[in-house]
């Protein structure tokens, strides 16, 4: 708050969150405190998923993720780029366009949807899908449309940087998704119920949201054609590079599972739910920082780069360490989660595990680039992704099948991320993100991995060694950025960015 003495008095200002001076030490704060909350998502689908896949087995489990996956297609065409637009406009409006701008998110994304569901459905039923997938799209698509809802509205405490209550909702989504998993297998159920549990699981975040945040929200959709329009006019460029995107990500999944066979799907399935969890890290981490990336995109290039580069190089270091874990504990991982009949799904995880990379650097470059509006470069890029995706598969699954797919899956990832980097060079703001800082993560990287080839222990006490060597070797060569450490020892006070 800031106070002058007027006519009548002191009179006293509200400074917006994303212009206050300790603004960027709370998006690493709150990157932690989001972090915290996402291990503990991770932790619960992991202490799940191990009985869904010992349940279900290869072929339904399979025919699950597939059914899952649609329904993340259509979350990305019909999305529309709308987040992302939506977050910039909400940190740059006034309170009457805030309010507009909620309202009218809701009512395109629900219409969007529901088309997107249909077209899906159809597609789906001209090529011969089974009865249980067809019915698992709808049934997920009403989930989807709940937690669409759900998370517009959260756009208020993402650009007020209040990632606690943020993080909590995201708890209780994943929560219920546990109980619902677990309560089903308890039952024997069989496999559409399964469908059922992420309806449930975005009913009761969305109603968390509503009561926790009743005197700030009202979920009232608005159906302004004219508001549509112009958000699509800003938002289209954007909408058809986060779908090409969404597309390449999972060309190869569709292509093993209509061309390999059942068992491959499956293999390639545990090991793509694995990495994709993860890799939800790296988009957490980036848009913690997203909002106050949107104001400096608009007021201030310097403090852009400036946190776009620190973010950055933690985005490297956090991304390098997962994608070491994987291939350090892969055998571990799909032990616990799936059983010993996934064995084949090991290295699979182990070569998808490398686009983890990729992953954290990409997510934190592409949200600079939005920020910078530069909406042609990333359908560029992302586009050209798509193309690179769609021939590595068709090349590499029938031969290789799901390792085939892998590989192509990781070879596209770090083509983009590459893209994203040539971009930022060429944009308005003119500016490349350095990449001083690969050869330390890289020897840390090194030093770990070598220890797990030549030490005789099991998987998890060699991932685990591995993590102390390489934490300890960044902190001796000094990797980690000198704001990361300031602002988590410290609860007040300025940080840079």
């Amino acid at each position: 708050m800031i106070s002058s003495d007027g006519p009548g008095g002191p009179v006293v200002e509200h400074v917006d969150a994303l212009d206050r001076p300790d603004a960027g030490a709370k998006v690493i704060r709150g990157g932690v405190i989001r972090g915290i909350a996402y291990a503990v998502n991770i932790l619960l689908i992991t202490a799940t998923v191990p009985l869904m896949t010992r349940h279900l087995g290869v072929v339904d489990f399979g025919r699950f993720v597939t059914a899952s996956s649609i329904v993340m297609i259509v979350a990305g065409v019909t999305e529309f780029g709308l987040t992302g637009v939506a977050t910039r406009e909400y940190a740059l409006g006034d309170a009457s366009e805030r309010r507009r701008l909620l309202g009218n998110v809701i009512g395109l994304r629900t219409v969007a949807t529901l088309v997107g569901l249909a077209a899906a459905y159809l597609l789906m039923l001209s090529g011969g899908s089974p009865g249980v997938v067809l019915l698992g799209i709808l049934i997920s698509g009403l989930g989807l449309m709940l937690i669409n809802m759900q998370q517009t509205l959260a756009l208020i405490l993402s650009t007020s940087l209040r990632w606690g209550l943020y993080s909590l909702f995201e708890i209780v989504n994943t929560l219920v998704v546990a109980v619902g998993t677990v309560l089903l297998v308890v039952f024997d159920a069989g496999l559409l119920p399964f469908f059922y549990v992420s309806v449930i699981s975005s009913l009761a975040a969305l109603l968390a949201t509503l009561s926790v945040m009743r005197g700030e929200v009202m979920l009232r959709p608005r159906f302004e054609v004219g508001a549509w329009s112009a958000l699509l006019r800003d938002s289209i460029p954007y909408a058809a590079s986060t779908t090409v995107g969404i597309l390449y990500f999972r060309v190869a999944l569709i292509v093993v599972s209509l061309g390999s066979g059942a068992r491959q799907t499956g293999y390639y399935s545990t090991a793509f739910k694995v990495v994709e969890a993860l890799s939800g890290t790296a988009f957490l981490m980036a848009s913690s920082a997203f909002p106050i990336f949107a104001r400096a995109g608009r007021d201030d290039h310097e403090r852009l780069r400036y946190g776009s580069g620190r973010v950055g190089e933690t985005a490297l270091i956090a991304g390098v360490y997962l994608a070491l874990s994987l291939v350090v504990a892969a055998p571990f991982a799909i032990e616990v989660l799936a059983g010993p009949s996934f064995k084949s799904a090991v290295p699979v995880l182990r070569v998808q595990a490398c686009s983890l990379i990729a992953t954290f650097l990409g997510a934190t470059w592409s949200l600079t680039l939005l920020s910078l509006r530069e909406h042609k470069r990333l359908l560029q890029a992302n586009g050209l992704a798509l193309v690179i995706a769609i021939i590595l598969s068709l090349a590499l699954v029938p031969s290789f099948g799901a390792e085939g797919a892998a590989t192509a899956t990781a070879v596209t990832e770090f083509f983009l991320a590459g893209a994203y980097w040539w971009s930022l060079g060429r944009s308005r703001a003119g500016f490349r993100p350095s990449l001083g800082l690969f050869p330390k993560v890289l020897l840390a990287a090194g030093l770990a991995a070598a220890s797990s080839l030549v030490l005789p222990f099991t998987s998890f006490f060699l991932w685990a060694i591995a993590s102390v060597i390489y934490l300890s070797v960044l902190l001796i060569v000094r990797a980690f950025p000198p704001e990361l450490l300031h602002a988590l020892r410290r609860r007040d006070g300025p940080a840079a960015g």
